[in-house]
């Protein structure tokens, strides 16, 4: 049997991370859809890889690993950074 695990919303993980949280990280999916959102472009990649970039972004951000696997906690930082990044 499988036990449900309680998920943070995404916005929560992408406002102020708390990294001693026992909350779920989200999908990378997630994190994909949430730089979609915010203007990126995603360029392409090698593999599981994915390049996002946007006109106000001096880096490219890259994202890797499968739409169902949980986003590290330096991609969550990289993707908030980036999108606070796109704003100014």
């Amino acid at each position: 049997m499988q036990t449900s695990v309680p998920r943070a919303p995404l916005g929560s993980m992408l406002g102020d991370v708390d990294e001693d949280s026992d909350d779920m990280p989200p999908k990378i999916r997630e994190l994909i859809s949430d730089l979609e959102r915010s203007g990126f472009i995603d360029r392409g990649g090698k593999g599981s890889h994915r390049n996002f970039v946007h006109p106000k972004v001096t880096k490219p951000i890259t994202i890797s690993g499968a739409p169902g696997d949980e986003a590290k906690h330096y991609q969550v930082r990289a993707v908030r950074r980036a999108i606070e990044e796109s704003k100014s």
